[in-house]
């Protein structure tokens, strides 16, 4: 049915206006509020009568339909669906589920849906209320079976007001107690030839009328009374019961079989009739092995064995019974070949019979005895032969007659890891470290994980400077806290020990003057020339012959004033006036001039250490030397280029 609503044309308007005054038209209920459901019109019936024309009354039906007073409740505003039930009310529900039980034509019901009312749709169609219902009667040739819809129609009139029906549409004609005692015509978009639309009023879609509350007791709300519910703790509408034994399937015990007594003898909740284990709770019923006896009770439940036959009367059926000849309940099979121990005369499967083998309940081809008792070695209670017995020994598989267990985990040291470094206990030099190289730097038997002086200098590894290289002086040249033998720069000058020239003295510029691989800070040579430093009038320049024309204690070969030169009070030959620099010099700056020459006697007045003679000589002592060194630097400087 079409939701739009259906604007009347003038025809139409005029046709009312007449029923009006035909005194037929008096309908208070929109007649446009039917449902669309036509699923009935598919069903029919070659015994049915259709009958020519709409529903009609017979005197009988309409005079007591005359004494029905039911006022008609109307659907709220549609408001966007907001107002709809869901569903069928509860009465709405229990009538349709009465007629289908007590009217055999009737076969199925329907008609819930939220939706507008198709003549008004700013009301709620009584659809989406809940509180109307769609009775489906089948069809007798494209037409409306009378024999069949009528009595149903007929039945809601004459108990309209005890039920709560306050309108019925059948067949081109409708019904409603609040406007008129008889059918008028129908002029809906459907005929309703394949239904009943029945509605009923707010107290009879709750079941607050006498119809309802006159019904007999219906323990589980089904709509079925309880004088007539084949089950009636258990909703079951359809009160199907495939056995019929007269218990519905929802609350038999076994539904597939007759059984009327219910007898279920272990409380499984499954019928003892169709129980595969009667005497045993098995509510699952498994049967793995498919042979009608449960997994619960079948003596032999992985494989059919229907008989249940048992010969040893062990509780296993022979049919998997590993010796049915012989009891043996465990089903004992050391070898696996599926024969039972007890008849199985080599019971370890090692090809050697158990009257002969030394080791009967273990593999053991080789009958190997180590300490030819008798008992084979694999069976024999000191395997090691180390005269502690197997259930004392703590290391079964090493001979450890001392049975030595040092981190005492119950595992001997002989055949114990405890540092899980594949270094058994016995060897390893590091027994609580892991130290899989075994690494022993001082090849003191201990490894170096685990001990605290690893180079056996003396010095424990927490304040020896070089843990690693032996020092037990614990020599620090340069002081930065990393001991000479492991210090790769020993005097801290910033070259490397492996390419510094005077590896024992800080020389950051590397000078060597003679280029004999020595540098000048610690080469008792200096300039190469023979002589050593201290005794040499001219360090750093080389001169053999040691000549001091000016008797000055400074080599000529690097005294800045030579004998002749322009210190010798401005003798002749210089060129320029005495005292004047040689042509093309500068001449020397202030702090340059006579007040930095030192007179020879006054070096005479500086004492050397160690209480030696304060003259210069030939040979002075090292801090005679180091003076002169001095005066010649400063001489070097005013040396002409």
């Amino acid at each position: 049915m079409s939701t739009a609503p259906r604007v009347p044309t003038t025809p139409w308007l005029l046709l009312c206006i007449a029923a009006t005054v035909a005194g037929s038209c008096v309908y208070a209920p929109v007649e446009g509020d039917d449902d669309d459901w036509d699923e009935a019109s598919t069903l029919s019936t070659a015994q049915g009568i259709a009958v020519a024309g709409r529903w009609v009354m017979p005197a009988s039906v309409r005079s007591i339909a005359a004494r029905q007073r039911v006022g008609y409740n109307g659907a709220p505003a549609w408001n966007g669906g907001r107002n709809c039930g869901g569903t069928f009310l509860a009465g709405t529900r229990a009538l349709g589920d009465y007629l289908r039980r007590n009217f055999r034509q009737v076969r199925s019901y329907g008609g819930y849906s939220c939706r507008p009312n198709t003549a008004n749709t700013s009301q709620t169609s009584v659809h989406g209320t809940g509180r109307a219902i769609d009775v489906f009667i089948p069809l007798s040739g494209g037409q409306a079976d009378n024999t069949l819809g009528d009595p149903v129609a007929h039945w809601l009139v004459t108990h309209a007001q005890e039920i709560g029906v306050q309108l019925v549409i059948w067949d081109r004609s409708i019904w409603s107690p609040s406007t008129s005692p008889d059918t008028r015509a129908y002029g809906g978009p459907h005929p309703h030839h394949d239904h009943l639309h029945v509605e009923l009023t707010l107290d009879g879609g709750s079941r607050r009328t006498p119809w309802f509350q006159a019904q007999v007791a219906d323990t589980d709300r089904d709509g079925v009374p309880d004088s007539r519910d084949n089950c009636r703790a258990i909703d079951n509408r359809d009160q199907r019961d495939t056995d019929r034994d007269g218990i519905g399937n929802a609350c038999d015990n076994c539904d597939a079989a007759r059984n009327r007594d219910q007898r279920d003898r272990d409380r499984d909740g499954v019928g003892d009739t169709c129980d595969n284990c009667a005497s045993l709770s098995n509510r699952d019923q498994q049967d793995l092995d498919r042979d009608g006896v449960g997994g619960t009770c079948d003596n032999c439940p992985a494989q059919a064995n229907r008989d249940q036959w048992d010969g040893d009367r062990d509780r296993l059926g022979d049919a998997c019974d590993n010796c049915p000849g012989e009891s043996n309940r465990g089903q004992a099979d050391q070898d696996d070949d599926e024969r039972g121990d007890v008849c199985d005369d080599d019971r370890d499967g090692d090809g050697v019979n158990n009257g002969t083998d030394n080791c009967a309940l273990r593999e053991n081809r080789d009958q190997a005895d180590g300490d030819r008792d008798g008992r084979g070695d694999v069976c024999d209670g000191d395997d090691d032969s180390d005269s502690v017995a197997d259930a004392a020994d703590n290391c079964r598989g090493v001979a450890n007659r001392s049975q030595d267990d040092q981190d005492r985990d119950g595992r001997g040291d002989a055949c114990d890891d405890s540092d899980g470094d594949g270094a058994l206990d016995a060897v390893d030099n590091c027994v609580r470290v892991a130290n899989a190289d075994q690494a022993d730097l001082d090849a003191d038997q201990v490894g170096d994980p685990c001990d605290v002086d690893r180079d056996n200098d003396g010095t424990p590894d927490a304040m020896d400077n070089c843990p690693g290289e032996a020092n037990a002086t614990q020599g620090d040249l340069d002081g930065d806290g990393r001991g000479d033998g492991c210090d790769d720069d020993r005097d801290g000058d910033g070259a490397p020990d492996a390419t510094d020239n005077c590896d024992e003295t800080a020389a950051g510029d590397q000078r060597d003057t003679d280029g004999d691989g020595e540098g000048d800070a610690c080469d008792l040579d200096g300039d190469g020339d023979g002589l050593n430093n201290a005794d040499d009038n001219c360090p750093f320049d080389a001169n053999v012959d040691q000549r001091d024309g000016d008797g000055d204690g400074f080599g000529d070969a690097c005294d800045a004033l030579p004998p002749g030169g322009a210190g010798d009070a401005g003798a002749a030959g210089d060129g320029g006036a005495a005292g004047d620099p040689p042509a093309g010099e500068v001449p020397p700056a202030e702090d340059d001039g006579p007040a930095l020459e030192v007179p020879p006697e006054t070096l005479t007045e500086v004492a050397p250490p160690g209480g030696c003679s304060t003259s210069p000589g030939p040979r002075g002592s090292l801090a005679w030397a180091a003076a002169l060194l001095g005066v010649a630097l400063v001489g070097r400087r005013r040396r002409p280029a």
